[in-house]
């Protein structure tokens, strides 16, 4: 069954997402790009042009994945002009929260600050259509955030349909009792892995969200195959409450989740978008059609529920055979040995 889901009898209360195949995505980067490239493998030529808000930092292979892909590469660095006008590196997400805006160094206010970020995203986004235009790419294509490190205004969010990949389950939230509270395995990098892992979470996986201007905060799409924590084991090869070796568990944990998660629900997630199986429903929750019916999906879908769907219970190309996924499990443990080894 599809993970806490309610058929929806009434089609007409979808609205359903049905971009053009062929027309292609964004593809926006701010690292490596190894989630932008598996993705072009899986579905050939899918993207289209390259986007990256950091040009100069060492991770960042913007212009190596464009001319890989032999596509339009526009770059426009985030830091460099805010910190040009006046906004000091992590201000913007501080002038977003006002619990924290005791913590600003910058010169500026906080409305002044949120500004600079609109201004350049107006700016990045004018780039982008120029660019579009330019090479005569539809406006209309949705974007992949492969990596995409910066807080994007309203403006920029809501022209574009952004789906991100992230190292960590959305779908976990804090609880009062009485009402859901917010995300917690939010962050960047080895950060919601290692959260999760402090938290005593018996799986990890990767998540597949629509993009919005607050920081993983978007509605979950896919998750992807679980990466199952063996506390027992952990504990007894070292005290992973460490600091130290729980953000390189963390990392270690990342790397296996690209492979059983974020290389898998991406494409998948897309393929089911470009097909037409995506939709909002009028009460503001995600819906999933399923062979003839519609289901709501508040929590969005396993990967599991796509292979059923997709193509019966047989091959498709997002499945991953308990082999494979056993294999990247056993890889994860060896890393951990490996760590905590080192630690010692």
């Amino acid at each position: 069954m599809i993970t806490d889901s309610v058929h929806i009898l009434d089609e007409s209360k979808v609205k359903i997402y049905h971009p053009d195949i062929k027309k292609g995505l964004v593809g926006w980067m701010d690292c490596g790009g190894s989630n932008l490239a598996k993705i072009n493998e899986q579905l050939p030529g899918i993207v289209r042009i390259v986007v990256t808000t950091r040009i100069d930092h060492p991770d960042v292979r913007a212009r190596q994945r464009a001319e890989e892909f032999d596509v339009p590469l526009v770059e426009l660095d985030f830091r460099r002009y805010e910190e040009e006008h006046g906004v000091k590196p992590g201000d913007y997400f501080k002038a977003l929260n006002p619990d924290m805006h005791h913590q600003i160094k910058s010169q500026l206010s906080p409305e002044q600050i949120i500004q600079v970020r609109k201004d350049v995203c107006r700016q990045f986004l004018d780039k982008i259509y120029d660019a579009m235009d330019k090479h005569d790419i539809s406006r209309e294509i949705p974007m992949f955030a492969a990596g995409g490190m910066a807080l994007l205004s309203g403006e920029f969010v809501n022209s574009f349909y952004i789906l991100n990949v992230h190292p960590g389950d959305l779908t976990k939230y804090s609880n009062d009792g009485i009402t859901r509270g917010r995300r917690t395995i939010v962050g960047d990098g080895w950060i919601p892995p290692a959260r999760a892992i402090a938290a005593g979470h018996e799986s990890l996986y990767s998540s597949m969200h629509t993009m919005v201007p607050e920081m993983d905060a978007g509605p979950v799409h896919m998750r992807g195959y679980a990466l199952p924590i063996d506390y027992n084991w952990l504990m007894s090869k070292g005290d992973i409450r460490d600091p130290e070796v729980l953000k390189k568990v963390g990392s270690a944990a990342q790397e296996t989740l690209k492979h059983i998660g974020d290389h898998v629900i991406a494409g998948a997630t897309f393929l089911d978008l470009f097909d037409g199986r995506w939709g909002m429903h009028e009460s503001g929750v995600l819906a999933y059609r399923a062979d003839a019916l519609w289901h709501l999906a508040p929590n969005g879908i396993m990967i599991e529920d796509h292979v059923k769907y997709r193509n019966g219970y047989g091959s498709t190309l997002f499945k991953r055979d308990n082999e494979f996924i056993e294999g990247k499990v056993r890889e994860f443990y060896d890393a951990v040995t490996k760590i905590i080894k080192g630690e010692k």
